[in-house]
């Protein structure tokens, strides 16, 4: 996840260097950053969790998540159904 007023972008170098065969990489842009600057909001914690958690009901593997800054948050105030995928 990326920080305040970033975009999944700043995950693209760091992306490269732990690229795993069968392991995906998903970097992404969080309501009202990046490609979804044009998210009409609110942006609370819960509502980032939430559009989070739905990113994460769409990919069938296990997941690691990964946060920075702003972007920390979310991973960790995930609901216990997330946390244990």
């Amino acid at each position: 996840m990326h920080g305040f007023l970033d975009a999944g972008r700043v995950w693209d170098t760091v992306a490269v260097e732990l690229r795993t065969p069968g392991v995906k990489g998903l970097a992404l842009d969080l309501p009202g950053c990046g490609d979804r600057a044009d998210h009409p909001g609110p942006f609370t914690l819960r509502s980032l969790v939430a559009d989070v958690v739905s990113a994460l009901d769409d990919i069938a593997s296990p997941v690691l998540l990964v946060g920075q800054s702003r972007g920390t948050p979310s991973p960790n105030s995930s609901p216990p159904r997330a946390r244990s995928r």
